[in-house]
């Protein structure tokens, strides 16, 4: 019983982990275009 719960538990922190990283990865990617984006806007405007 013990150590089923002990797996349970490792599967649900890699998958944490996991999750974590993608969003990160996620996030960085979105923010590369947004500053792409405000550059692009602002070199226009100029």
């Amino acid at each position: 019983m013990y150590l089923k719960t002990f797996i349970y538990c490792t599967l649900a922190l890699c998958n944490c982990k996991i999750v974590t990283l993608y969003t990160l990865k996620l996030l960085r990617n979105g923010l590369g275009l947004r500053l792409i984006g405000i550059g692009m806007t602002s070199s226009e405007k100029s």
